[in-house]
């Protein structure tokens, strides 16, 4: 047997059983722990009818942007991270008369809740909680329309936090891994990374910045559908690699806690934050891949030259 051959894997099935960030730990910076919570998406009953009549069409992940309302307030109005909006998915995923239970994912975290819903004439009517063991957990307040595929309303905090009330339009969506799915043609950018160049000329002084981002070949390649080589990953920067080897954990449906990969993950249209776990759905291929990737990331250079790039 070619042992050898086989140290990738095996390196990372060590990283898998005992590393408590595990594969998506990211080698530039950011750490993505892969377990949050231990219970994890219940097995639905989603009959796939995106318009709304009867109480069974409100099972299943209503998706869209969980925004800050900032309405009335002042403390944080300049503040970027405070009116950042993040990805949201409010799965519905059990209705016993008018009990209902539930869960969130959003920005790495995956939340369960229950709590109440009115059969109206025209509308279903939520008031969902979740446990309050958690210091971000809070109530939720929304609206879904018959006739209609949206669901909106309003969540609070429970405690004093920085964003203590947000609002959300949501559409429903089904979930379904897709390994061909490519990533939006613009570039992943981290404005807190950056490297500047003094040069000199012809006598005349430039200053230049340049910031950890993305380049055109983030595109040549999709690692859950080919095999990544040397060849391939080698002379690659490492935004690059970073993106790549993350965009494996987005098709899966994995929430990240990063700031910088969410704003970038959350524009994808087709991303729907599910998990905050995916390890057991990750392929042969994709894991094969990923320990390569973490290979050539560790070293690879973060920035392009400034000049004459």
């Amino acid at each position: 047997m070619n042992l050898i051959k086989y140290i990738p894997l095996l390196l990372l099935a060590v990283c898998l059983q005992a590393c408590g960030d595990s594969v998506v730990k990211n080698k530039s910076g950011a750490v993505e722990p892969t377990v949050q919570q231990a219970v994890q998406p219940v097995d639905r009953k989603v009959n796939h009818v995106l318009q709304v009549e009867y109480p069974e069409d409100l099972i299943g992940d209503w998706v869209g942007m969980f925004e800050a309302d900032t309405a009335g307030q002042t403390e944080h109005a300049d503040d970027d991270d405070f009116v950042s909006p993040n990805k949201i998915n409010i799965s519905i995923d059990e209705i016993n008369g008018n009990q209902v239970n539930g869960h969130s994912v959003v920005a790495g975290n995956y939340r369960l809740f229950s709590g109440e819903v009115e059969d109206e004439e025209k509308k279903f009517v939520f008031t969902v909680k979740e446990a309050g063991d958690d210091p971000y957990d809070g109530k939720f307040s929304f609206t879904i329309h018959k006739g209609d595929s949206l669901l909106t309303g309003t969540w609070k905090s429970y405690k004093p936090v920085k964003v203590p009330l947000r609002t959300y339009t949501l559409s429903k969506k089904f979930f379904k891994y897709n390994p061909s799915v490519k990533l939006n043609d613009f570039p992943f950018v981290n404005w807190d990374k950056k490297s500047t160049v003094a040069q000199e000329i012809d006598g005349e002084k430039f200053v230049d910045t340049t910031y950890y981002t993305t380049t055109a070949d983030l595109y040549k390649f999709n690692p859950s559908r080919q095999e990544l080589d040397r060849n391939k990953v080698a002379n690659m920067k490492k935004p690059d690699i970073y993106i790549l080897r993350n965009s494996i954990f987005a098709k899966h449906g994995f929430s990240f806690k990063d700031k910088q990969l969410r704003n970038f993950f959350d524009n994808q249209d087709w991303y729907i934050p599910v998990s905050t776990n995916i390890e057991s759905e990750l392929t042969a291929l994709e894991k094969k891949n990923i320990s390569l990737l973490m290979k050539y990331e560790q070293h690879a250079a973060e920035y392009y030259d400034v000049f004459g790039r």
